[in-house]
């Protein structure tokens, strides 16, 4: 089955199932490549690009646990010199990863981003803040990438009801983005692993998400990169995660998903193609 993602006046084959790379712009982050006050590392992010990223995910604000909160006024000072290197320096398209309102349609309206990954709070979307966003993203003719969030102090739910509750959240989401006026082939699902699960439903989720939500018709990506789950799983630091990452990426293609968000793309890529492998000599 051909699957597109239609972004503003590009479209993405996710016949194909692609990587994206994080490129994070925050210094509270564990995985920052840059300092408060110092332009951002763009050789990093060239480097991501050489390395398999097919779209490159920039973030001015952490969203790990314990990370302290960033106005739209820092955020958009932190992105305005990689964003916009970036447009003029690298082909692939450009995702903005942010949760503010103003932040968002800043990066929409100075044409800075192709695509909208918007991690902001989804229990109950709004008109006053999801609205706004999605007709930003109508106008623009940007992608969107709906995320599945909850407090990461959320009570922990039995597998089978996280991942009912996870359905229900997007399904409120995607309807409201297509109330909006938002192209359906414009958007992606994201079940928001990290955000308020619970590790060992963390865990599930990489494998079992893909196919839950394929009736929403929508692909699915997987952003499990480096993730606590992964840690905890093997007794792991941070900085020794890449691998399991690019083993979890594996199951995440077999299963379905069509993106994989992750640190480093080159070991997700490598993946792709065993996962590839592995399907077509399974038929």
């Amino acid at each position: 089955m051909t699957i597109h993602w239609h972004i503003r006046n590009q479209i993405i084959d996710l016949t194909i199932p692609r990587i994206m790379a994080i490129w994070n712009v925050s210094p509270d982050s564990f995985s920052s490549f840059c300092e408060e006050g110092c332009a951002a590392d763009t050789a990093h992010a060239e480097q991501l690009c050489a390395n398999g990223a097919d779209i490159l995910d920039i973030g001015a604000e952490s969203t790990r646990p314990g990370a302290v909160p960033v106005s739209s006024k820092v955020e958009i000072a932190r992105l305005l010199s990689p964003l916009t290197w970036a447009k003029s320096h690298i082909s692939c398209p450009i995702s903005l990863d942010s949760r503010h309102v103003e932040t968002i349609q800043w990066a929409l309206s100075n044409e800075l981003a192709d695509i909208i990954n918007d991690v902001g709070e989804s229990e109950i979307p709004s008109e006053s803040r999801d609205g706004v966003i999605y007709q930003a993203v109508r106008d623009a003719g940007a992608g969107l990438v709906l995320m599945a969030w909850n407090a990461h102090d959320s009570e922990v739910l039995p597998f089978e009801k996280c991942l009912k509750k996870i359905v229900i959240q997007l399904e409120n989401r995607l309807q409201m983005a297509l109330d909006y006026g938002v192209d359906k082939r414009a958007i992606v699902l994201d079940p928001g692993i990290g955000f308020g699960k619970g590790l060992d439903n963390d865990m599930r989720l990489i494998a079992h998400a893909p196919k839950a939500l394929e009736h929403l018709g929508c692909p699915v990506l997987i952003g499990h990169s480096r993730k606590r789950c992964l840690a905890r799983a093997l007794g792991l630091p941070i900085e020794k995660l890449d691998e399991p990452t690019a083993i979890a990426s594996a199951i995440a293609f077999i299963q379905g998903a069509s993106i994989v968000r992750v640190h480093q793309p080159i070991q997700s890529l490598y993946a792709r193609q065993i996962a590839h492998a592995c399907v077509m000599h399974s038929l």
